[in-house]
């Protein structure tokens, strides 16, 4: 499930990007990158 929402996730920055003319990051906590299932 947690490989799914990395993927909506990064594919609404995608379009959001898109949509802005500009570059568009998810922003993790430090704890949230090392441990996937706290997300």
């Amino acid at each position: 499930m947690a490989g799914k929402w990395e993927e909506l996730v990064s594919f609404a920055a995608l379009r959001l990007g898109r949509e802005l003319g500009d570059d568009v990051q998810e922003v993790l906590d430090p704890k949230e990158r090392k441990d996937i299932s706290i997300r």
